[in-house]
């Protein structure tokens, strides 16, 4: 599936084509935005067919990915690259 080819939002009344767990960025926004907040989680969101299951991650991660990885395995660091000392 190209970029251009991506299934509308899940979300019923939604018409935006969908970037995240089959929903929109607007949707998945407050999503997201709920289960932060302790609302509910993914798999209620899966069950209720409000959000579909991720199937896979990419074989390569992002360039922000790897980054964020390598800063969360070093010790002693912060996300703004500084350490704790």
């Amino acid at each position: 599936m190209t970029k251009n080819d991506k299934q509308p939002c899940i979300i019923p009344g939604c018409t935006r084509k969908s970037c995240a767990h089959g929903m929109c960025h607007s949707c998945y926004a407050g999503a997201r935005l709920r289960i932060v907040r302790g609302l509910t989680t993914w798999a209620e969101l899966e069950e209720a067919g409000l959000a579909v299951k991720r199937t896979h991650r990419a074989a390569n991660p992002s360039p922000f990915e790897a980054a964020f990885l390598k800063m969360k395995d070093a010790p002693g660091t912060t996300p703004g690259g500084e350490g704790t000392a």
